[in-house]
């Protein structure tokens, strides 16, 4: 733990604007707020609210650095997500989808990135660091970075996200890591947060 530099997060489910499955931080009070989220879609059907799930969310497992959800954002198709804080300056997660049903499914996933600079900032937008799309923001003196895995796609909704378009087989479950890093440069959190 670097006591200089610990940023705080916590999960809330359904609370919020937008309602979802927020994991927010304030960055030590060097932002208004920070928060990330996630959004599904089959077909047309975009869903981030937790009450709209086909079920809710339960807790599976808590520690103070790591926690694990399980729902099913539509009927046939669950969801597992891991949060996970293993440094101070760091949160990551994994995320894994399973189809149930006895046909093949196509959904997106969507994590979206919402920043409320402090006294001085820009908020999240979309940016490229090695071939890879991100979400880059500042925030006084921070630099946060949000990378996903898995070949995401700038998405042009109405928050600063990236997509994902999953294709499952039936019975098939993928996994898909993210990390969202803040340091003092870009890309030094882009290093930390593929790291």
């Amino acid at each position: 733990v670097d006591y200089c530099n610990d940023q705080i997060w916590e999960l809330n489910v359904g609370r919020g604007e937008p309602s979802a499955m927020m994991l927010q931080t304030t960055y030590g009070l060097r932002a208004r707020s920070m928060r990330i989220f996630p959004r599904f879609a089959e077909g047309d059907q975009f869903i981030n609210d937790p009450d709209a799930f086909a079920s809710p969310v339960k807790l599976e497992f808590a520690y103070p650095n790591a926690l694990q959800v399980i729902f099913a954002p539509f009927a046939e198709i669950s969801a597992q997500i891991t949060y996970w804080i293993p440094q101070s300056q760091v949160a990551a997660g994994r995320v894994v989808l399973t189809n149930h049903s006895r046909e093949g499914k196509q959904l997106t996933m969507e994590w979206a990135a919402i920043l409320a600079p402090g006294s001085s900032g820009e908020r999240m937008s979309i940016h490229e660091f090695e071939a890879a799309h991100v979400l880059a923001g500042s925030s006084q003196d921070l630099a946060p970075v949000f990378f996903i895995t898995g070949g995401a796609k700038a998405s042009g909704g109405s928050y600063a996200s990236l997509t994902l378009t999953i294709e499952l087989s039936p019975g098939e479950s993928q996994s898909y890591y993210w990390a969202i890093a803040a340091r003092n440069e870009h890309k030094c959190s882009f290093d930390l947060a593929r790291q």
